[in-house]
């Protein structure tokens, strides 16, 4: 059984060490090779003044096997609406199974939501089966979004 909270950054970060190069080889390099070097200072930061929401998911030995991270913001064309962006998501595979997933996104979402998030932005990597997870949830695609390697 997983169980589901939020986190500060310094201690999820700590936690998490394991995923991340997991994450990276599953979904990151298949796209883009360049190895994955997170900027530790701009999340702290962006943790510091409560713009940084973590909610991970940890097995019963409290070990972190999954997590979702949002930044949160107001809108910069709708100044007054409170947005929440996935920055990052996973879930170790052996996980992915039953309702993890959804519990995972659902413990995010209602979190947000009493913190006074109005909308939620997520986005998924072409060719991965979580588009039909955030439909699931209600996610309606809006745009799509276009990438150039110039250097």
């Amino acid at each position: 059984m997983l169980t589901y909270q939020q986190e500060e950054m310094h201690q999820f970060y700590a936690d998490a060490q394991p995923l991340f190069h997991n994450h990276w080889e599953a979904v990151e390099k298949p796209q883009d090779d360049t190895p994955p070097s997170l900027d530790l200072a701009k999340y702290n930061a962006l943790n510091d003044i409560g713009a940084v929401h973590i909610t991970s998911a940890r097995e019963e030995q409290h070990r972190v096997v999954g997590y979702v991270v949002y930044v949160l913001s107001n809108h910069l064309h709708h100044a007054s609406m409170e947005l929440a962006e996935v920055s990052s998501y996973w879930l170790e595979p052996e996980f992915r199974r039953g309702r993890n997933g959804l519990e995972l996104m659902m413990a995010a979402e209602v979190s947000l939501k009493a913190l006074g998030v109005e909308k939620l932005i997520s986005k998924s990597k072409i060719g991965t089966r979580i588009a039909s997870l955030f439909a699931y949830m209600d996610f309606e695609p809006v745009e799509i979004v276009h990438a150039k390697r110039i250097a």
